[in-house]
């Protein structure tokens, strides 16, 4: 069973059922626990003011996948996609670049197995975008979800060249308890988050307002910091690709 309960500031849910590397520690089947050092707990919360102004699809090539942190290069700048298995990661990639099969999609949840890295034009220019395993449901083995969520807490601990972990939210379920989990963690190490909202189109015009309150509420964020999007209508998708671009230094 899932803890849903707000963890101490000694120890920090981290999302996932995942094998224990040297700080992680076991809690329950979709949940471990993180000892920070000293055990102190700061917010880092996006700090952007305002919106880039929207612009056209990114130049974006595969560079490669990898299974190790120790085999990433130095990059100049990178930011990262996070989210549930079925959050929709992929398909925003492929929206964003304007580009069908750039990333890999399935319709089951789980098809991102490696940290894959893709490179913003121009050639060589080290602005990256990772697109990381998701956590929470997948139709794969305890031992591959293992994997995973280890691969993934050793990236957002260790790579430094880091500038912002993007968090996607299904915008038609609201966060779950692995995504507010995932915010204290990253809080925790005190890496900046922008948040985005995905699956826009699913979300009845009657019950938006409602929803994007509720969402901005579960996640103690002002609406300014949540872009909503949709890789199937297009909704917001201009708006983030300005941002990427915004955080990499690309502008």
């Amino acid at each position: 069973m899932l803890s849903t309960s707000v963890p101490s500031k000694s120890k920090m849910a981290v999302p996932g059922p995942i094998a224990t590397p040297p700080t992680l520690a076991a809690l329950s089947g979709n949940a471990l626990v993180l000892t920070t050092p000293g055990g102190a707990c700061t917010t880092a919360r996006s700090a952007r003011y305002g919106r880039p102004m929207a612009s056209g699809p990114l130049q974006l090539s595969f560079v490669r996948s990898y299974v190790d942190i120790d085999d990433l290069p130095y990059v100049n700048a990178e930011v990262a996609f996070v989210g549930r298995s079925n959050v929709g990661k992929s398909s925003l990639l492929n929206a964003l670049a304007q580009r069908k099969n750039l990333a890999k999609t399935s319709k089951t949840p789980g098809a991102t197995r490696l940290m894959n890295a893709f490179e913003l034009a121009p050639e060589n220019s080290g602005r990256w975008l990772m697109d990381l395993p998701g956590y929470g449901f997948a139709k794969v083995s305890k031992a591959e979800q293992a994997k995973w969520a280890t691969m993934l807490s050793r990236y957002i601990e260790e790579r430094e060249n880091l500038v912002s972990v993007i968090l996607l939210i299904d915008g038609a379920v609201g966060p779950t308890a692995l995504d507010l989990q995932t915010v204290e963690w990253l809080e925790s190490l005190d890496r900046p988050i922008t948040y985005v909202a995905t699956k826009a189109d699913k979300v009845k015009p009657s019950k938006s307002k409602k929803r994007r309150t509720e969402l901005t509420d579960k996640l103690g964020v002002a609406r300014s910091e949540v872009t909503w999007v949709s890789a199937d209508k297009g909704t917001g998708i201009p708006e983030l690709r300005a941002i990427v671009r915004d955080l990499l230094g690309a502008s």
